[in-house]
């Protein structure tokens, strides 16, 4: 009875190294997949989501000059986001974020008045907006992903950025139309 007792001390010696050393392996790919993820969602990250949709509330996909020249430095070099219609946005804020796969995504939330159309009509429609905003950074430099399968949003200005664009097209060409766009997008409250 004694050689079965030392025998199953031998096989339960035998057994917990090889879990124990599954474990541990396991636990640190574990923890380096956490650091890479907090990485890819840096302060960095977040700040270049931040910054871009400053600069497109300010205006730099309608063409406000430093708005545009500031967005010109965010972006990728892989798309380009569509130009209608132009969205005149309240408020914008950043919710959220979360790593997927070597990139950040950001979840933005727009607070719209409504948007104008190609044809210069307005459509009043206050309503929330939830977006995605992708980010990747290498060798410390973070920029936002413009690929068509990552970003599809129109343009979201504010209110002031859409009258400044809209003045300047009517400077171009003094339409009626455009006159009557701005008076109504200037009285939005």
């Amino acid at each position: 009875m004694a050689a079965g007792n030392t025998e199953k001390k031998s096989m339960q010696i035998r057994h917990v190294p090889i879990p124990l050393s599954l474990i541990v392996a396991l636990v640190s790919l574990c923890l380096a997949g956490l650091t890479q993820a907090e990485a890819q969602c840096s302060q960095d990250a977040r700040s270049t989501a931040a910054k871009f949709l400053r600069v497109s509330y300010d205006g730099s996909f309608i063409g406000v000059v430093p708005a545009f020249a500031e967005m010109q430095g965010l972006l990728m070099d892989d798309g380009v986001p569509p130009a209608w219609p132009v969205v005149v946005t309240r408020t914008y804020k950043i919710t959220d974020a979360a790593p997927v796969k070597a990139a950040c995504r950001y979840t933005a939330v727009f607070s719209n008045y409504g948007y104008i159309t190609e044809a210069d009509v307005f459509h009043h429609e206050m309503r929330d907006e939830v977006a995605h905003i992708w980010v990747s950074c290498s060798d410390r430099q973070c920029k936002v992903d413009m690929d068509a399968h990552h970003y599809g949003l129109p343009p979201h200005a504010g209110k002031e950025a859409v009258l400044t664009w809209l003045r300047k097209l009517r400077s171009v060409n003094d339409n009626p139309k455009r006159k009557s766009l701005e008076t109504e997008v200037d009285s939005l409250r």
